[in-house]
């Protein structure tokens, strides 16, 4: 071994773990490729824009299903999607003026996946399990200013989605 590797990892062993960290994302990020280098197509793209969240289908099959979700908007959203099979009372959230929903009376089983913080301008990639039914997929952030109180939900921040067999 040469002097100056043998100094790299005896005498910086945390510039050796930083290396081994950054190899080991690149290897986990090449995993989830295409043979052609690309990534799979999500099986559904939501956009989530001011006052409107647009999907590319209307229906997906049951199963593991991979989202993207593009935020191209200048604010902050929230992915939030629970099941809904039918036409479920959805609780008002009282402190808000009941434009936007109460998640905490929501079932475990009803709440299928959230994330809280879907930053301005970026794509994520969301993997989750379906199973056949009714959703709905909503950003359920209240900004709160002098101006006054703006629900995202209530300003039309939702859609439905069905998963089929």
């Amino acid at each position: 071994m040469s002097t100056k590797v043998k100094n790299l990892v005896t005498h910086h062993p945390a510039r050796h773990a930083t290396w081994l960290m950054a190899a080991l994302f690149m290897l986990s990020a090449c995993a989830n490729l295409n043979p052609n280098g690309s990534q799979p197509k999500p099986d559904l793209t939501l956009t989530f824009r001011d006052w409107a969240i647009d999907k590319d289908h209307e229906e997906i099959k049951a199963g593991a299903s991979s989202f993207l979700l593009r935020n191209q908007s200048d604010r902050t959203h929230e992915f939030v999607m629970i099941q809904i099979n039918g036409k479920p009372d959805l609780p008002p959230h009282t402190d808000t003026g009941g434009d936007s929903l109460d998640e905490d009376q929501f079932s475990e089983e009803q709440i299928v996946t959230e994330l809280e913080h879907l930053p301005r301008e970026v794509e994520v990639r969301h993997a989750v399990h379906l199973v056949p039914g009714e959703y709905l997929i909503f950003c359920n952030i209240v900004e709160r200013s002098s101006k006054g109180i703006v629900n995202h939900y209530g300003m039309g921040m939702r859609t439905t989605l069905r998963v089929v067999k």
